[in-house]
């Protein structure tokens, strides 16, 4: 038996992923269950052959919508669409029932195909963003300690008089961040009011993490042989879901420099076609507010404009792009189980930065 804390490296939500395996079973003890929570784990969960889930009394609130903290995740819009996904969840693998008390406490067992028990956790926890708390991913932490080191080496130069070797740290200042990381750190370790729930990675990480990830992510999305080939045609690769997370979670704002602008230009390219691909699978009618057979119209008429007589790839990013804006749209880009939103909203960053280069799209 093991005391977890359910903070820093001992999470929860740590300690259980490791072992979802396809075909096991997750039987839950939960006082709430939140939207968010199951985002959280939507993509293991999907690879369960079963889940028994017993709730509170059918009169108690389980906290779908969340807490305060949550408020980051309602403002990205996805309430009703992640409601869909596990209402389906719930229909083709899962077995709800109701306790006939409030339940004072929870309990995860996650259960081997042949019903064996591989890990319990009892205690203070829920499905919920609560019971699974949302901490700094290790990268970032690791990245954290690496950018201490650093500040610590300059500080040590002046302090013995020398000359620091570099003043930056990934391409950027290590003084234009110091005041923000110290503030959050003081904010979370000194006076307890970390921020709340962020909605795309938390202040943190899109401080020490935005360059790094932009590098990831322009260098995989504009690389064809890894992410499209034969055309419009999308091949199957696990690395989608984890760049457009990153893609999502960068601050535009903060990536100060490029180094290669054809790079990012092709890497918006694709993301377009990537778009196109997607619609196509969708039918030509109505997509969330949008009518699909209109947006592939549009792709098509603008392709043929933008052939002079090889495609001005500058010119169709800067005609479709706009196009695309205050959509919401949730089919799945292929060979993924990210919705195509996220990949929009990669997309609108990485046209901040391209505007920044070459001036307004």
């Amino acid at each position: 038996m093991k005391i977890v804390r359910n903070t820093g490296t001992e999470r929860v939500i740590d300690i259980i992923r490791p072992w979802f395996e396809r075909g096991c079973q997750f039987d839950v003890v939960t006082p709430a269950m939140s939207l968010f929570a199951f985002s959280e784990l939507r993509r293991e969960l999907s690879s369960l052959a079963k889940s028994r889930i017993l709730l509170p009394p059918q009169e108690e609130d389980l906290g779908l919508w969340g807490t305060t903290h949550d408020r980051g995740a309602r403002n990205r819009l996805q309430g009703r669409w992640l409601a869909k996904k596990l209402a389906e969840w719930i229909r083709s693998r899962s077995e709800i029932r109701r306790a006939s008390n409030s339940i004072p406490q929870g309990a995860f067992v996650l259960r081997h195909t042949d019903a064996r028990p591989l890990q319990v956790l009892s205690g203070s926890l829920a499905l919920s963003t609560e019971g699974l708390p949302d901490p700094e991913r290790p990268e970032v932490l690791g990245q954290l300690r690496s950018w201490v080191y650093a500040l610590y080496e300059i500080r040590n130069a002046y302090t013995h008089g020398k000359t620091a070797l570099t003043l930056e740290f990934q391409g950027r200042s290590i003084w234009q961040d110091a005041f923000e990381v110290f503030r959050l750190a003081a904010n979370r370790r000194i006076l307890l009011r970390p921020e709340g729930r962020a909605m795309d990675g938390s202040k943190l990480e899109k401080r020490l993490m935005s360059v790094q990830y932009y590098d990831a992510v322009v260098r995989f999305l504009s690389d064809r042989d890894r992410w499209l080939r034969s055309g419009r045609k999308l091949l199957p690769n696990v690395e989608v879901d984890e760049i457009i997370r990153k893609g999502r979670v960068l601050d535009p704002g903060l990536i100060v420099s490029i180094t290669s602008l054809p790079r990012l230009r092709q890497a918006l390219f694709n993301i377009c076609m990537a778009v196109w691909d997607t619609l196509e699978h969708c039918g030509r009618g109505d997509c969330d507010g949008r009518s699909v057979g209109v947006f592939l119209q549009e792709f098509e008429e603008t392709y043929r404009s933008c052939m002079k007589p090889k495609l001005d790839t500058d010119a169709f990013i800067r005609k479709i792009s706009p196009r695309l804006g205050q959509w919401v749209p949730t089919p799945v880009v292929a060979n993924s189980s990210t919705p195509l939103f996220e990949l929009l909203k990669v997309q609108q960053n990485l046209l901040f930065v391209y505007r920044q280069s070459t001036g307004a799209v």
